[in-house]
């Protein structure tokens, strides 16, 4: 399979890290979610070639109702270009709060607290270069995401989505949603739901379990 772009959506601990950590090596991880020791000590993942890259979060005071993410912002433009040089797969765990920094960075450099509606023009331009960077020099990328709760007149309809940038969808070339199941047997397993493939349309909407990357890239070369 050539390299891809994928959105890697689920509650916590349903294996949108482990799922990452599959792609081929080198890997590069923006790891703000701060969860992947443990993970890294399985056997599937000690020997492979893995640089974690820490990333902080922007530091919102209170009293002055001002979030200051410029200088968390610029650190990740700056590693990621260093990145998608050296790694063969860049994994963003996660997507969600990359957004959140990219967000405050730019606010910050705007000289205001939060972002106006009309001021996130720059936001999502800057999400879609590193997208599209990413492809042109055909880097393998997944983007993990956490959920959030979809509200219509401040009343809670028990749906779902994607928690971060809302264009990055139409973006990537597999955006695939994840969910825990546990069988009559106590079996445990994690349900792949493909919401888009842009190799193969057929898949759309297509449920398999239990995937890796070399079981993603026989999907679409079979």
């Amino acid at each position: 399979m050539r390299p891809v772009t994928c959105r890697v959506t689920g509650e916590p601990g349903c294996g949108k890290s482990f799922f990452a950590l599959t792609f081929p090596q080198p890997i590069t991880v923006f790891d703000y979610d701060q969860g992947l020791e443990d993970l890294l000590l399985r056997g599937e993942f000690k020997d492979k070639e893995i640089n974690v890259v820490d990333c902080a979060l922007p530091v919102q005071w209170s009293a002055k109702h001002k979030t200051f993410g410029l200088k968390e912002w610029e650190y990740f433009l700056e590693e990621w270009g260093i990145a998608l040089e050296e790694a063969a797969t860049v994994v963003v765990d996660t997507g969600t709060k990359l957004w959140e920094v990219a967000r405050s960075g730019i606010a910050e450099r705007l000289g205001v607290a939060n972002l106006m509606p009309f001021q996130y023009g720059d936001a999502n331009q800057a999400m879609s270069a590193l997208v599209g960077e990413a492809q042109q020099k055909k880097v393998n990328v997944v983007f993990t995401h956490h959920m959030k709760d979809i509200y219509e007149n401040e009343v809670n309809t028990g749906k779902k989505a994607p928690d971060g940038f809302k264009r990055l969808g139409g973006l990537v070339d597999w955006d695939l949603f994840l969910e825990i199941r546990r069988d009559k047997q106590g079996n445990v397993s994690t349900e792949f739901m493909v919401g888009k493939c842009r190799i193969d349309r057929r898949l759309f909407g297509e449920v398999f379990k239990d995937l890796d990357y070399e079981a993603l890239a026989d999907l679409v070369e079979s």
